[in-house]
């Protein structure tokens, strides 16, 4: 699929607003934007559309002051409900991005190690996510998938059910109806090969420098990321060989696996549109809402976390590291 770009004009940035979700009753009037600083009903959407197939050949169909995408045998009711699950999902993770972190134990136990001041900025960005240096998207581009994916689809297809039952993904949303949720986007070729010596496992990369070379002035999303505003301090090859070679004899070592590593940080809202995916060819997108193996500025953002948490296991001692991590961290 090879839609090519969509121009838009660009709009402000919605002003952000930080507040605790707030239960309403009754349906909220759809709105033109999933990013705009307004209540909305409290919905789990993203488990409700989970495996949900899109509309096809949907249709603008105007009803009131609003625009609704319908398919046909879809009514006008159903289309705006649709729209406002994924609106309503997109809401409730803007206004809380912490899975699977606990904010309030990362500000306790970095105010206890008298670490505030240098990282004040993760308990906050753990809530309404980090910036991981995405410019604003004003012209749509969603290039095709790599061929692997063909290849690999029933894999595919499991890797991108583990997105949506984690809550990173919402949707699946056609090609209008994200268009309608986020004005314009733009989504990066997947791709996916089988993990090396591991059968049965399978990788997937995202190639966020996609174009390598401008079309019709669209440049990748890499492009606009320096990644020396994202330095990476805990774990580069260099400086483990550095400090191994300057320890004791004697010396013992653990390495601490966090699961899913760079997919557990929340990405900015006014980002996600930078980080759409598209799903199949049969127009099926997802907004991802995290950071993502890829994105140049990952490691780092990603690194501010391993640097905090390195720095709080060596205050407080790792000695009941797995509780620690339990009780304090998920």
């Amino acid at each position: 699929m090879q839609r090519g770009t969509t121009p838009l004009s660009p709009q402000p940035t919605p002003t952000s607003c930080f507040r605790q979700v707030q239960l309403e009753t009754g349906p909220s009037p759809p709105a033109p934007s999933a990013l705009a600083a307004t209540p909305t009903t409290y919905t789990i959407a993203c488990a409700k559309l989970c495996g949900a197939v899109p509309p096809q050949g949907a249709k603008r169909t105007k009803t009131g002051a609003s625009q609704l995408l319908t398919t046909p045998g879809m009514s006008v009711q159903d289309a705006a409900s649709r729209l406002m699950e994924h609106r309503n999902a997109l809401e409730c993770k803007r206004l809380d991005a912490a899975l699977p972190y606990k904010p309030d134990a990362w500000c306790s136990l970095l105010c206890a190690a008298e670490l505030h001041n240098r990282y004040s900025i993760i308990p906050h960005s753990l809530r309404y996510g980090f910036d991981a240096g995405i410019r604003p998207i004003s012209r749509t581009f969603t290039p095709a998938n790599r061929l692997s994916i063909n290849q690999f689809i029933t894999e595919f297809n499991q890797l991108i059910q583990v997105e949506f039952q984690k809550g990173r993904y919402i949707g699946p949303v056609s090609f209008k109806e994200t268009t309608f949720l986020l004005r314009a986007f733009v989504t990066s070729p997947f791709s996916i090969i089988p993990k090396p010596r591991q059968p049965g496992k399978y990788c997937l990369i995202q190639n966020l420098s996609s174009p390598h070379s401008p079309i019709q002035s669209t440049t990748s999303i890499n492009s606009a990321i320096d990644s020396d505003q994202y330095p990476c301090t805990w774990g580069t090859f260099a400086t483990i060989c550095l400090l191994i070679s300057h320890l004791p004899p004697g010396s013992q070592a653990m390495v601490c696996d966090v699961k899913e590593a760079y997919r557990t940080i929340p990405i900015k809202p006014e980002q996600w549109p930078g980080l759409v995916v598209c799903l199949q060819e049969d127009d099926q997108f997802a907004i991802d809402t995290h950071d993502c193996f890829g994105l140049a500025s990952g490691g780092g953002v990603y690194g501010l976390m391993g640097d905090a948490g390195a720095q709080i296991m060596h205050f407080h001692g790792i000695a009941p590291l797995s509780k620690w991590v339990d009780n304090h961290i998920f």
